[in-house]
């Protein structure tokens, strides 16, 4: 399954959207892949931008 989240609009939540939604399918399906093309996850999530780096 792919779900994508987008928004034309920078501060519409999309962001927050697409970590709950990588939370609730990790939690309920033990699988989830969460890449984020704007660059904004870590910081919503409290991390430092090189932790999440590959």
């Amino acid at each position: 399954m792919l779900i994508s989240c987008w928004s034309t609009k920078g501060g519409s939540g999309t962001t927050v959207v697409a970590a709950a939604l990588a939370l609730v399918f990790a939690r309920t399906t033990g699988d989830a892949l969460l890449a984020d093309l704007a660059g904004d996850q870590p910081a919503a999530l409290g991390l430092p931008a090189d932790a999440t780096s590959p």
